[in-house]
């Protein structure tokens, strides 16, 4: 919580991505994931980043996700059971980024 609306720079792999578009992705750490979004919806990442490794600088946000969107982004992540069964705002750590930088393949 003592992020919350500052500007941070993290490196980590990517969890999952956008599968319509890459405009977001999840970078998880242990048991803490973080969904990553891009400023002003500027750039996108490719559709097979997850497993990569980037690193970005973004605000960092914690804040209640209303169900719909909570649905779609499971949605976008092909995750069609869990979307349907979210019922509730949901809890969400989020960064918007200003800038990614992703590592190449290996």
């Amino acid at each position: 919580e003592a992020y919350d609306g500052q500007t941070i720079l993290l490196e980590a792999p990517i969890d999952e991505c956008c599968q319509a578009k890459g405009c977001w992705m999840v970078l998880t750490h242990g048991e803490e994931s973080v969904r990553v979004k891009f400023l002003d919806y500027g750039f996108f990442v490719p559709l097979d980043s997850a497993g990569r490794t980037v690193r970005l600088q973004g605000v960092f946000a914690i804040r209640d996700v209303p169900v719909d969107e909570a649905r779609h982004y499971l949605e976008d992540a092909g995750r069609h059971d869990e979307a349907a069964a979210i019922s509730e705002p949901q809890r969400s750590y989020e960064i918007t980024a200003s800038g990614v930088l992703l590592a190449p393949e290996a």
